[in-house]
């Protein structure tokens, strides 16, 4: 492993996230290895520091754009805390996990500080990340910005806000997608307002084999994790009302991560009201594929229960 070690001349930006793409056509946080891409261009070298999950190698070399380091923390297997699902609805799924946190977030403060020398700016993506960030500040002097989402404020609705009110305290600047999100977090820490603002996110235009959608068929997607917060149930049971009122027959295609588990649960659902054969569950999809999906669709449909500024919605 060459890892080269070199004071950095310009702004390089350490990039502190629990997800990111793990191999070419990977749709983890896809959103954000296209902002680290529009980063890049201008110029600004990026060190990404991200948990391992599976196979990845642990560094890969962006050549003269920068790297990525993904970090072991598990204990006695491998750490299964980061990917699938995210970080909080693993933990709902098996509490033993909150085991591999402090390793986490130990690992994900250990490789930036070993390459200290390296950045001279830390940009963490999550509000989990103000611990090391915080920590990092306070060993290097070097500053920290911190983005978060919408998983992140429903964290910051419970009693943890306090802890994190003292991690945050230190940030250069705290960026968040949604206007609503910002007022939100303004409330909570008043004292923060001035460096607390809104930057929504933005979309890459998708490439995709350009073609006519049949005009006879009723196609609904739906693009994201698909797990009970973005209730595809709800979805299930509109394309079962539509198949009794329309002449033509209406389809759901659920793109995106899925556990098995979930996934029986919500065929057997669909068998129950009749669309068994018109409930499509794909599994995550390439960016060209859900282009294509897109373009397919007669509507896109969202019945989320908490979402920030949906990338998905911005892409349909």
């Amino acid at each position: 492993m060459n890892e080269q070690r070199s004071e950095p001349t310009s702004l390089t930006v350490a990039v502190i996230t629990t997800s990111f793409p793990r191999y070419s056509g990977d749709e983890a946080s896809l959103f954000l290895k296209r902002s680290v891409d529009a980063i890049q261009k201008t110029g600004v070298q990026t060190h990404i520091y991200v948990p391992y999950d599976r196979t990845e190698q642990e560094y890969e070399s962006l050549g003269a754009h920068g790297s990525i380091h993904r970090v072991r923390y598990g204990i006695f297997r491998r750490g299964q805390l980061a990917f699938g699902q995210g970080i909080l609805p693993n933990l709902r799924r098996n509490r033993w996990l909150a085991l591999q946190i402090i390793p986490l977030l130990f690992q994900l403060f250990a490789a930036p500080f070993r390459h200290r020398k390296e950045w001279n700016l830390l940009h963490g993506h999550w509000v989990v990340t103000a611990l090391p960030l915080f920590f990092l500040h306070l060993l290097t002097g070097k500053p920290y910005l911190i983005t978060i989402r919408g998983e992140d404020v429903k964290l910051l609705r419970t009693p943890l806000r306090a802890l994190f009110g003292i991690l945050l305290s230190k940030a250069g600047a705290i960026t968040t997608v949604s206007h609503d999100f910002e007022e939100e977090l303004k409330g909570y820490y008043p004292g923060l307002s001035e460096k607390v603002q809104c930057i929504p996110n933005g979309v890459t235009r998708f490439e995709h084999e350009q073609s006519t959608p049949d005009t006879q068929e009723l196609i609904f997607s739906y693009v994201g994790r698909v797990v009970p917060l973005k209730q595809p149930e709800v979805l299930i049971e509109i394309i079962s009302e539509l198949s009794q009122q329309s002449d033509l027959t209406p389809h759901l295609f659920l793109a995106g991560r899925v556990t098995d588990e979930y996934r029986t649960e919500l065929q057997e659902k669909a068998h129950a009201l009749g669309i068994g054969s018109q409930l499509h569950l794909t599994g995550s999809l390439s960016p060209a594929e859900i282009g294509a999906l897109y373009h397919r669709s007669t509507l896109y449909l969202s019945a989320s229960q908490h979402e920030g500024r949906s990338n998905s919605v911005l892409e349909a």
